[in-house]
């Protein structure tokens, strides 16, 4: 046999064959085993295993399956992306809010503004780190 027999469509058995039920040679078949699901054709031993083999609806889900693995590997990948993002935004907002704190330190006279500025950049900062999760 020159190809792989697929297992049984119907019911999963591995235990399938080929064979030929005319003396000519001319029809050829691939039955189950178990469940005796039959695929016949005139086109030699090739034509009935590739009747056998040939499943559109399985090929199709299969192929969906695979763009839908491929999918969902791109949103892993711009979930990690994002991920160092965020990661590098919040780094930006502790050096932000560092310097803030040091200029408040060093101008005492304009503790509310710099107040009202730490609040905005801490908010972020919780909101940011809240989608990082």
């Amino acid at each position: 046999m020159s190809e792989e027999l697929k297992a049984c469509p119907f019911c999963g058995s591995l235990s399938v064959r080929e064979g030929c039920d005319t003396p000519d040679a001319k029809w050829h078949y691939v039955e189950c085993d178990d469940c005796h699901a039959t695929s016949k054709a005139d086109l030699g031993v090739s034509g009935a295993i590739e009747n056998w083999n040939t499943r559109p609806l399985e090929d199709a889900l299969r192929t969906e399956l695979d763009a839908c693995k491929s999918v969902l590997a791109d949103a892993e990948t711009q979930r990690d992306m994002n991920g160092a993002e965020i990661d590098t935004l919040l780094k930006q907002l502790d050096i932000a809010i560092n310097a803030i704190k040091w200029c408040i330190g060093f101008f005492k006279d304009s503790d509310h503004e710099f107040d009202e500025i730490t609040k905005v950049l801490l908010t972020a900062h919780a909101k940011i780190d809240c989608i990082g999760d």
